[in-house]
C-alpha cells in the first residue's frame, strides 16, 4: 500500500520533526515520504509525545517554562500533521505496487 504526499504535506511532516531528531532520521522520513511509505504515520505518532513525565516535572522543578511551553507547541505542530497523515490513509492507497510521486 502507497500514499500519495503532496509536496506540502512533506515539507510540513519534515519541518514539524526536525527539531529534535538527527539527519539520519529525517534522511529515512524523507525517503517513506518520497515513495509514499505509509509508516509516516508512525513516524509522526511517535514523536508527538516524545517528552516524558520527568522531563516535565525537571523542566517545572528548574523553572522552564519556556521549555515546557514550547515542547506543549511541537507536539501540537506535529499532532496536526498526524492528523492530516491519518485523512491520506482513510482516502486509501493509490497502489499496492508503486507510489505515484
Amino acid at each position: 500500500m502507497y500514499l500519495y504526499y503532496s509536496k506540502e504535506f512533506k515539507e510540513k511532516a519534515l519541518k514539524s520533526l526536525e527539531n529534535n531528531n538527527s539527519k539520519e532520521y529525517l534522511r529515512i522520513l524523507k525517503k517513506f515520504l518520497e515513495s509514499g511509505e505509509p509508516v509516516v504515520g508512525r513516524f509522526l505518532e511517535d514523536a508527538i509525545c516524545l517528552f516524558q513525565p520527568n522531563d516535565i516535572i525537571e523542566a517545572y522543578e528548574n523553572g522552564q517554562m519556556e521549555k515546557l511551553y514550547l515542547e506543549a507547541k511541537r507536539m501540537k505542530a506535529i499532532e496536526k500533521v498526524y492528523r492530516e497523515w491519518k485523512e491520506l490513509e482513510a482516502k486509501g492507497p493509490i497502489s499496492e505496487k508503486r507510489s505515484r510521486r
